[in-house]
């Protein structure tokens, strides 16, 4: 448990907790980033993050700077270019295929903008939670992908709206991607079955 703690970043500084195991050092960053319910408030930009208004706290960040990896985040999740680049050259070397990260990012932008978003937010979404990275090197991932093309589709697209949700609504919405990605993993030999079967009826119909 951590108790009476108080501190203040500024615009950058580089904020870093020591301690023995068991002190309590992961709490604070859970805190927050909501993951734990806390008392007080945390503030950004002089907003409070649980009550503050989405714009206010995005104020200081732009769509270029995201698109460029302008922004804090973990390594290699955080320029948009660099992830389409690479995407774009595993798909020309073809050792991934481009329905799953197409039908992936485009599911996520959508489904961002139905759930009450607006196009800034949709695209801010697609930009900054993983969902580039998860798109083109997990979710492709070819031991777990269907091999069907419609599989590969229906898989995206439902990773993509398990995202959204659980970003939306759920309490672990920091990892929001890779909760999705992991159970898309258990159903996609189903949907892999569902559709091969459909395939080989249509090919005796044929027949």
């Amino acid at each position: 448990m951590v108790k009476d703690v108080s501190f203040d970043v500024y615009p950058g500084e580089i904020f870093g907790i020591g301690g023995l195991a068991g002190q309590g050092k992961l709490g604070i960053p859970n805190g927050v980033m909501g993951l734990y319910d806390t008392e007080g408030t945390v503030e950004l930009f002089g907003e409070s993050l649980k009550t503050g208004d989405i714009a206010t706290l995005t104020a200081d960040v732009s769509v270029m700077d995201m698109f460029l990896g302008k922004i804090g985040g973990s390594l290699g999740e955080v320029s948009a270019l660099l992830l389409l680049v690479g995407g774009a050259y595993l798909i020309y070397r073809k050792v991934i295929g481009w329905q799953i990260p197409v039908a992936y990012v485009l599911g996520v932008f959508v489904f961002s903008f139905a759930f009450g978003g607006t196009i800034e937010a949709a695209i801010g979404t697609v930009l900054g939670a993983s969902v580039l990275f998860g798109g083109v090197f997990m979710l492709t991932d070819p031991v777990t992908a269907p091999k069907n093309a419609w599989g590969k589709a229906i898989y995206a697209l439902l990773c993509a709206l398990l995202t959204v949700l659980i970003s939306k609504y759920g309490r672990y919405g920091a990892d929001a991607v890779v909760f999705a990605i992991l159970f898309m993993n258990v159903i996609s030999p189903y949907i892999d079955m569902i559709f091969t079967k459909k395939e080989k009826a249509n090919e005796e119909v044929a027949e």
